[in-house]
């Protein structure tokens, strides 16, 4: 399964810690110090704002089709430290 975890702080890195070893797990910061120490586990370590539409995509959660975005169906599990929810929230309305 394809796991998102928005937010690389001590709740995401536990989080990504536990999913990595069985899971294609994705984490985003903005905050390359946090980006940086994800790199001891097997994850995909995004550098950007987990609500952008582009960081979104790079995830393949949102997908470019013609002149809109749609977003992925499939088997995906997105998680969010409280301070990236409400900005969630709008992408996934």
């Amino acid at each position: 399964m394809r796991i998102v975890i928005a937010g690389a702080g001590e709740v995401g890195y536990n989080l990504a810690k536990v999913l990595c070893d069985h899971h294609d797990v994705y984490v985003i910061d903005i905050d390359e110090d946090k980006v940086e120490n994800m790199k001891n586990l097997n994850v995909s370590a995004i550098r950007g704002n987990s609500a952008s539409v582009d960081v979104l995509k790079s995830v393949e959660i949102l997908i470019p089709r013609g002149d809109r975005v749609i977003k992925r169906g499939g088997r995906i599990l997105v998680f969010a430290t409280w301070d990236c929810i409400e900005d969630l929230e709008d992408v996934f309305e």
